[in-house]
């Protein structure tokens, strides 16, 4: 993967207002006005908001901040690896598997305070949780895994070990002994 800059931000999901992605722009901004040297790629399937983001990364002159179309599994993983951080400010989510993924990949999070991303993302654990209407918040704990390599290491080191429970075989027995209570 070949795009500049030391502090590597990603985040992915459709361009859709459950999404949030205007405060996760500006908190990119924030970011990258503080410490330089930033390269944001968000990928995700092109939604009703493509024109707005695309006009406010350049509102913001924004160089730093790549928008790619949806692409393979195969290659969204190699992004999470790449990354530094995995960023989302969603206000809305269903299961949320895009954190699980970049857990999987050993990439520290920082989201929303809100369920169901605070329950998957725990806070000073496997990443940080923002105020996802704070664009300055949600910087400001981007920043922190950034600079503070200790927090960051702490974090990085919860990654894999927080989805353990999402394992497949372990979903299944639980979707079986559901399906067992429900029958009896």
């Amino acid at each position: 993967i070949k795009y500049p800059g030391k502090h590597k931000i990603l985040s992915v999901g459709r361009l859709v207002w459950q999404k949030n992605l205007e405060n996760l722009i500006k908190a990119s901004k924030i970011v990258n006005d503080e410490l330089a040297n930033v390269t944001h790629i968000h990928i995700g399937k092109f939604g009703e908001l493509k024109d707005k983001i695309i006009s406010l990364s350049k509102k913001f002159d924004l160089n730093h901040f790549y928008l790619l179309p949806n692409t393979s599994q195969k290659k969204i993983a190699h992004f999470y690896s790449w990354a530094d951080i995995f960023t989302m400010a969603s206000v809305s989510e269903g299961f949320g598997v895009v954190y699980i993924e970049a857990l999987a990949c050993s990439t520290p999070i920082v989201t929303s305070d809100i369920p169901p991303m605070n329950k998957i993302v725990i806070n000073n654990y496997n990443g940080l949780t923002a105020n996802p209407n704070s664009p300055k918040n949600i910087a400001k704990k981007v920043m922190t895994l950034l600079t503070n390599k200790n927090k960051y290491k702490i974090i990085k080191s919860n990654t894999i070990k927080s989805i353990e429970k999402f394992e497949i075989k372990k979903l299944k027995k639980q979707e079986a002994r559901l399906y067992k209570e429900l029958l009896k």
